[in-house]
């Protein structure tokens, strides 16, 4: 359960083609994104379950890209 492995967002990314730093940065881009969009669909009055439901939606559909063209390289 504990052992080493290359399955973390960031090892993935760097598999991309991303160096270390640049992976992090696409992370920590990631948090104001999401931040911006719910503020905005929260201020047009959708409901918090929507504005989660989409955030795990977009999140899946990210990290299925991700995991995709990782496992292509």
């Amino acid at each position: 359960m504990f052992e080493a492995d290359k399955t973390h967002i960031h090892h993935k990314i760097m598999q991309i083609g991303l160096s270390q730093h640049q992976a992090l940065l696409v992370i920590l881009m990631l948090a104001p994104i999401f931040c911006v969009i719910n503020w905005g669909l929260y201020v047009s009055g959708l409901s918090t379950t929507w504005i989660i439901l989409l955030d795990i939606i977009t999140y899946s559909l990210f990290m299925c890209g991700v995991y995709k063209t990782a496992k292509h390289l």
